[in-house]
């Protein structure tokens, strides 16, 4: 039974109780329910069993970042979060051509996968084509002088025109809390809800993605068929220590565009990004960076 709540953006379960670089099992999302198990000799870290992705784990972690779950209740007691987007204010347009927003797009005339089409994978391409993230007067997904680069917001984007969820922001912990206890609170930026970047969007799917029909496959070959069938397919991974996150797009094949093949499970698949460069299609296979921790592969519905 659950009797504590990961009460910060993120939290590592650890194969030691020590913060070292090649000890971190997985990151816990916020709101992610642990059982305690014992302190340790390390001041501030506990054992802890959990459950990821249907995976039984146990390690330690600090302390200080978790919250006890009252009458040590499950964090969720079964219930699904609901969906959640940050709500428009009244007679503002976001678009393409705003800068970084973590409200959904509502521009006139969006393209969107229509329901019951017989051409889905046209629907996707079609997105992909008038979000045209390499345009450099779409402000929303350019990089920005800092460093700091937006591919949480352009596959939240896809994800939103293309009718499948992908959380651009997600309940806090409290929140969390309320929803198990019966009650969905108002949606309110940095009260109840905070944004998602990549880190967390791995997390995410890992902890909540089959509740909104996400699917965690091990073939880049599967991502691409799924693809080309007109399904949202992602490729996300987590980074090391503090360093940002990466998610990409899988799409759709076209006669002009195409994965890079090496038989049916070696394949480089045709993706869309934004991010350090911003690029309608390419098929790097970049989630092989030492830079990243753990990677996966996610096909949406």
């Amino acid at each position: 039974m659950v009797t504590h709540i990961v009460d910060s953006d993120g939290l590592y379960l650890r194969g030691s109780p020590a913060r070292l670089e090649d000890n971190a099992i997985t990151l816990l999302p916020q709101g992610h329910g642990v059982r305690f198990l014992e302190a340790t000799e390390a001041p501030g870290w506990w054992r802890v069993s959990t459950e990821v992705a249907g995976q039984p784990l146990e390690g330690f972690v600090t302390a200080e970042f978790l919250k006890a779950v009252a009458s040590g209740a499950q964090a969720m007691s079964g219930r699904v979060p609901p969906e959640v987007h940050l709500p428009h204010s009244p007679g503002v347009e976001v678009t393409r051509r705003n800068e970084r927003r973590a409200h959904p797009l509502n521009e006139v005339s969006m393209p969107r996968r229509r329901v019951g089409t017989t051409d889905p994978a046209g629907d996707l391409t079609r997105i992909i084509e008038w979000l045209d993230v390499e345009n450099d007067a779409h402000l929303r997904w350019k990089p920005i002088p800092n460093g700091a680069t937006f591919c949480n917001i352009y596959a939240y984007d896809v994800c939103y025109l293309a009718g499948a969820y992908l959380p651009r922001v997600w309940w806090k912990p409290s929140a969390l809390q309320q929803i198990s206890n019966g009650s969905v609170p108002r949606v309110e930026y940095n009260q109840t809800v905070s944004e998602l970047r990549a880190n967390g969007l791995f997390d995410w799917l890992n902890a909540y993605g089959k509740d909104y029909g996400w699917q965690r496959v091990f073939e880049t070959g599967v991502l691409q068929d799924a693809a080309n069938q007109g399904r949202i397919a992602v490729i996300c991974a987590q980074a090391r220590g503090n360093a940002p996150g990466h998610i990409s797009l899988v799409v759709p094949e076209t006669p002009e565009r195409s994965a890079v093949r090496k038989g049916r499970s070696e394949l480089s698949p045709l993706q869309s990004q934004a991010g350090r460069r911003n690029l309608r299609y390419f098929t790097d296979v970049w989630w092989k960076s030492a830079a990243f921790l753990e990677f996966g592969f996610w096909i949406g519905p």
